[in-house]
Parts: C-alpha cells; structure tokens; sequence
C-alpha cells in the first residue's frame, strides 16, 4: 500500500516536470525563431539541467551558438546529440556545417554521409556534399553528385547553372556552354538561365549574344543586379557610356554595397572625369571593404587628381604595406610627395620603384606583385552558398549596440573583466535573460543572523541609485546611530549600518563601522568579504578622479589591504565560489594572470556554472596568449548569459 501510495503522489511531479520542461523547450525554440539567440540558450540550459538525457535541447541550443559563431560549444553540443541520438541526420549536417566553416573538410565529409545515410533524398545534405568536393578541388565529384541531382530534378535550372559553373572552374567551356544552352532550352523564360549564359559568352568573348542573354534576362524580370552589370560592361566596351552607367546605376540601386557595381561605376566616373563622384563610390566601397586593394589604390589616384596630397598618400602608402612590390604605388607616391617638397621621401620612393623593376627585369619569375582594377564581371549566386549555409541564413545586426538580441558577436565591445561580486539590497528586476539570481548558502546564512526581515543579494552590477532610496538609506543611518549610542557594543548595528553607509557610496564611515563590527563580535567571513568590497570601491572611486601614478600608488597601498580582507573570507568561506572569484579579479589587477588562473579554476570546482569566473579567466588566457583554453572559457560563458563572450569568441576565430 506504501508503495502505491508513493507512486500515485509522484505521478504529478513528474507530470509537472514534464509539463514545465515541454513549455520551456517551446518558449526556446520560439526564441530562436525569433533571432534571440542568446536567450534562447539560457531556456535549453535548464532543460538541460532538469533532462540531460534528452538530445532535442541540446541540438537547439547549438544551432543557437552557431548563430553567434561559437563553433567550439556547438560542437561540445552537437556530440552530447550524437551520443544521445545517433539516427539524428540534422546534428551530422550541422556538425559538418561548423567543421566545413573551420576547413576540417574530411570531418565534415564525413558528417555529411552520415547524415545521407540516414536522410539519403535531402538536397540540403547533397548541396553540402558538393561545396565540401568544390572546397578540397575534387569537382568531377561534385559534378558527378550533380548530375545525379538533375535526373531527379531536371526542371530545377540552378542545379544546371551550379555544373555549368564547375565546368568552367575545370577548364571546360564547351561543355559549360552546353549545359548553359540546355538550362535555357528547359526554361526559355528563366532569368538566371539566361544570366547565366550572358556571362559564358562573356568569357568567350562573344559581346553581341551576352548582350542579347542580359537583355532577355531583364525582359524575363530579373532581380540579380549582376545582369546590369555586366551588360554595364558590354555597353563600356561599345562606347555606350549613358547606357552603361545607367546599368551601373541601376545595379548600385538593387544592392548599394555590391563591389562590381559601385567599382565599375567608379572607374566609369573617372574616365568621363567626373572624379567627386568616382571618389564617393570609392569611400563607400571601402568603408564597406577595408581589404579591398584594388578600390583603395584607385581612391589613391582620383585623390592625387582632385590635389587631395595627404589622402593620396595615405592610400599609396597603405597599397605598399600590403604590396612591397607594386612599383605603380610607389612612382605615385614620390611625384605626391614632390608636391609637397619633400625631395628625400620622393627620392626614395623613385630609388626604390627602380630597383624593383631592375630586379624584375633579370628574374625568371612573372609573379610581379600586382593590384588588379579591371572592372568586375559579375556571376550568377551559387546555389551551393545560398544552401549549404542555412544555419546563418539571417545576417540581422542587434537591435542596439546593448542588446542581448540577434547576432550580438557584430557588437563592439570593451575587453575588460566582469567587475566583483559585492552584497546589496537590490537586483537587477528586468533583465532580457532567464539567469538565476546568485544567492549562495553563505549569504542566506548571513541574511538569516544578521539582517533578518530584509534580503541581500550578490551582485556585479548595482542598481542606479534614486534620490528615494538614498533619502531612505539616510533616515535608516540616522535610526542606527540613535540606537549605537545607547548601545555602543552591539556588533550587529555597525554591521548593518556600515552597509547602509556603502548603499550611499560614503565609503570611509562604512569601513570604520564595519571594522567595529568586528571589534564587537561580528565572525563571519562575509563580514570580511563586506570589508573588500567596501575598501576596493573606496579605491576606485578615489583613483577614478587621479592620475595613472597616483592610481598605482594607491594600488599598492590599498590593494594589500583589500586580499588580506579577501583571504580572511576565503579561510572562513572556503567553499564560497565568489570569493575567490573576487580574489581572482585582484590578481589580475596586479598583473599575477597564474595566480589569478588559479583562483577561477577554484571558483569554478566550487561553482561550476558562475559564467562570470569563464568569462575572467578567458580573457586572463588571452593575456597569456592560450587561444584554445581563452576560446573554451567564452564558450562556456556565453552559454551561461555573459553574451560579450561571443564578439571575443569571433575575434578569437580570426
């Protein structure tokens, strides 16, 4: 009977557990859906924590972090799917997805025919297959997967445009042409047949009948500004300069940051001499592409045009850190630096640019260094880079530069550390995150003896300070001292009061009762705790209004003081995370990174999901130059809700 009795009762917990653990895993999923990338992740955790038997959240939860580009943890999750679920054909294409995106191409090959194996009519998977045999040179496999993929689906024209484009990658323009002519003849009113086609007589040099396959792609109603391009290019090469830079402007009106577009038109600009308005496409393109050589070396030379010397120079000057050998770069710059009357900088440059074509003359070698600004032909999209890239098919920016939405690793950042935990009577109510508020046993404990009817909280970020809640602070201080002075050695009232002084930043009075407090019976190692914080912000406070060698002198001073009271709490708190978390801050402050390493490897033992010591300790390896464990530490902390983890975890990539 006990036995029924126990099932019975436990029949709604687990139907309650199911219940909430189903809501939170459609809440996630509608976060994803809707770019929350970020806080999506924080509801797969606690699936997780709850069912980590499941693979489900942990599939989600890496299709979030590939979103944010921290392929490390989607990897770790795409495994635990793996091994949880290994008839799964969406966590082997993802997995290849992330080892593709690193270049692991046979990992990711072999990813992707598992993931065939399972699902063998998936074209996503097949598309996949194909960019993996392009990537590694193998295109007569991919041709063949292709072929294969145009039996099944012969009215399908871009499957016929990606082989054609293939053929040409292989040398093959006849049968390129061929398969060009058959996507037309399949669908005589196809666009991007006929786009396609323009730009195989392109390469062939035949102009009339490109001109004649942009023309009817247009007709057909294209959307693809590459047509205007290159029937732009076509009416260059006629000597029709209206009608080519009405394609041109009409490509640039279809996609304002297209590189062909917005060149070519520049380069058309130039030789009508119309410079102003070839430099405003110039800078535009290479605001929008700082590597873009070619763009950068042509602003040069409209600059030196329009007697822009200094921007000219620059600009030559940048083309030469990149390219020691253009000789081109360096003749513009001396006759530059002529005008300026600077007669040792031309020489120089003329000197050098001499010897360069010198020793070109007598070398064996036609590898000169070159910058090519040649107009752009513009080619179809590949279907396998529209495809093959699902996972990051969105590309929206956050809402605002502090949002925890959509791909927050775009935002800029500054690289500095979590600040310390410190103890407050507040918390941060509204937060875009699901994270817990951290309230360990050691400040329950202390709440409880100390502070009882009130609630205290660890924080690392303090709530703004009103006029109310200070003008509240301050009648509870005057109430305090009132009853200090009829009872002088109560250590409990200088405690409590001393935190009331630190809420209204009055750092000095709060030290001192905190002091007293200890003088009059108050053990406890928060009490200590309470001490550095109060004493760190003190210092912070003063240093912020003093200059960088009074700030170290203080440091020095002041700094001992704080890690005594921060080794005091850790003897008596010895499992309290957050302390030596704080500790760890400390040292970094001092520059001791081993010490401090070690400091959040023992937060972490004690508090393994405190995302603020990962976050601290990857940048701490970043200082130490580890870029594998500084990766494996963003990657941890990102998923714990620190989102600034993932702008580092891209620049880490790069």
């Amino acid at each position: 009977m006990k036995r029924i009795i126990y099932i019975i009762l436990l029949i709604p917990v687990l139907a309650n557990a199911q219940l909430n653990t189903d809501r939170l895993m459609s809440v996630g999923r509608n976060a994803l859906y809707f770019e929350d990338y970020v806080l999506s992740i924080q509801y797969f955790n606690k699936v997780i924590q709850v069912k980590p038997h499941l693979a489900e959240p942990y599939f989600y939860r890496a299709v979030a972090k590939i979103q944010l580009e921290d392929f490390v943890g989607a990897r770790r999750d795409l495994d635990s799917v793996i091994a949880r679920n290994p008839f799964m054909p969406m966590a082997y294409y993802a997995r290849a997805y992330i080892e593709g995106s690193q270049e692991e191409w046979s990992a990711a090959e072999a990813d992707i025919k598992m993931a065939l194996e399972y699902s063998p009519d998936n074209v996503t998977y097949r598309i996949n297959l194909i960019n993996i045999y392009e990537a590694t040179e193998r295109l007569d496999s991919a041709i063949f997967v292709l072929d294969r993929m145009i039996r099944q689906s012969p009215r399908w024209i871009e499957l016929r445009l990606e082989k054609m484009s293939l053929m040409v990658q292989n040398g093959d323009t006849v049968g390129a042409m061929q398969v060009a002519d058959e996507a037309v003849t399949s669908d005589p009113r196809n666009s991007s047949a006929y786009g396609a086609r323009a730009v195989m007589y392109l390469i062939t040099g035949d102009e009339d009948k490109a001109l004649a396959d942009c023309d009817a792609a247009i007709r057909y109603g294209t959307n693809n500004p590459g047509v205007y391009i290159n029937r732009g290019i076509i009416n260059y090469n006629k000597k029709r300069f209206r009608d080519a830079m009405a394609d041109y402007d009409k490509a640039v009106e279809m996609d304002g940051k297209l590189v062909a577009a917005l060149f070519n038109r520049a380069l058309l600009r130039c030789e009508l001499g119309d410079y102003n308005r070839a430099l405003e496409d110039l800078d535009r393109l290479v605001n929008d592409n700082p590597d873009l050589d070619e763009a950068i070396y042509q602003r040069a030379t409209v600059n030196a045009l329009l007697g822009n010397i200094d921007q000219a120079i620059s600009d030559y000057s940048t083309i030469i850190d990149r390219h020691r050998n253009f000789v081109p770069a360096y003749y513009g710059r001396a006759e530059l630096y002529e005008k300026k009357r600077n007669a040792k900088k031309a020489y120089l440059d003329r000197e050098k640019a001499f010897k360069l074509m010198e020793a070109h003359k007598n070398s064996k070698n036609d590898d000169e260094d070159k910058v090519n600004t040649d107009v752009k032909v513009a080619k179809e999209e590949s279907i396998v880079e529209s495809v093959s890239g699902l996972f990051v098919a969105s590309q929206k920016e956050s809402a605002t530069e502090s949002s925890v939405r959509g791909l927050v690793q775009n935002q800029k950042i500054d690289l500095t550390n979590e600040p310390n935990f410190i103890v407050s009577y507040y918390k941060r109510e509204k937060t875009e995150l699901i994270s817990e508020n951290y309230n360990p046993i050691e400040l329950q404990e202390f709440t409880k003896h100390y502070f009882a009817g009130k609630e205290l909280y660890l924080v690392t970020h303090e709530v703004a300070m009103t006029r109310s809640i200070s003008d509240y602070y301050f009648a509870e201080i005057e109430g305090l001292s009132k009853r200090i002075a009829s009872q002088p050695y109560v250590g409990v009232l200088y405690l409590v009061r001393g935190l009331d002084y630190a809420m209204v930043q009055d750092f000095d009075n709060a030290m001192d009762d905190l002091t007293k407090a200890a003088v009059y019976g108050v053990d406890d190692g928060m009490l200590y705790f309470l001490k550095a914080m109060v004493r760190y912000k003190a210092w912070e406070s003063a240093a912020d209004t003093q200059d960088g060698k009074f700030r170290e002198k203080m440091l020095a001073k002041e700094w001992e003081l704080v890690l005594r009271d921060i080794e005091k709490a850790a003897e008596l708190m010895p499992s309290a995370g957050f302390v030596w978390y704080n500790k760890g801050n400390m040292l970094v402050m001092k520059g001791d990174y081993l010490g401090a390493i070690a400091c959040y490897d023992r937060a972490l033992n004690l508090e393994r999901n405190l995302g603020e010591a990962y976050f601290n300790r990857g940048l701490t390896y970043m200082l130490l130059n580890d870029r594998a464990k500084a990766t494996s530490d963003m990657s941890r902390a990102g998923e714990l809700g620190i989102y600034r983890a993932y702008r580092i975890l891209k620049e880490l990539r790069k």
